[in-house]
């Protein structure tokens, strides 16, 4: 009997385009070691900022903004562009807890703003989503996905930051 009702769940879920949990996620350690001592600036305070917006357009022309999505800010350096590279492969990576404590994360605003005060000086990336689903004859089809960009803060001062499509991976979101 549950050996009936188990194959017609997964019957149903099949006509319904339900997604069945798939084998355990496979984590990539990345090649590079993290160096703490290569990112101790990123957990210090400075008097730099940075401003900026993330938006994507739709083919049809419309603007879609990060409106409510995380903004991370990490610290770039050797280990981040491994991470990142093995993220853009679709590649779930395994972070080392002292790059974890660096990160820095706000809010985008109902237009696509968003802001970092009190930075140091260095080489950041910049990371967020812009997401929307469309609908297709059976579910909601999610468009969009994942903006990073690199940014360099001075010793002081704002930086203005613009992350569009020309900062989009169309392949695999990446969360640092």
């Amino acid at each position: 009997m549950i050996q009936k009702s188990a194959a017609l769940i997964v019957i149903a879920c099949g006509l319904c385009g339900c997604v069945l949990p798939s084998a355990q996620t496979q984590w990539t350690e990345p090649k590079a070691a993290y160096v703490e001592t290569a990112y101790t600036w990123a957990a210090g305070t400075g008097p730099a900022a940075i401003t900026g917006q993330a938006f994507l357009r739709t083919r049809g022309g419309d603007v879609k903004t990060c409106a409510g999505s995380d903004v991370k800010l990490v610290p770039d350096g050797v280990y981040t562009q491994e991470v990142l590279s093995l993220m853009l492969t679709g590649k779930s990576v395994t972070v080392a807890d002292g790059f974890v404590a660096k990160k820095r994360v706000t809010q985008c605003d109902a237009q696509g703003n968003f802001r970092f005060d009190g930075l140091p000086q260095g080489k950041w990336l910049i990371q967020t989503n812009v997401t929307w689903e469309v609908p297709t004859q059976y579910y909601m089809d999610e468009q969009g996905g994942s903006l990073v960009q690199a940014v360099t803060t001075p010793g002081q001062g704002l930086v203005h930051a613009i992350l569009s499509d020309r900062d989009f991976n169309v392949d695999h979101k990446v969360a640092f």
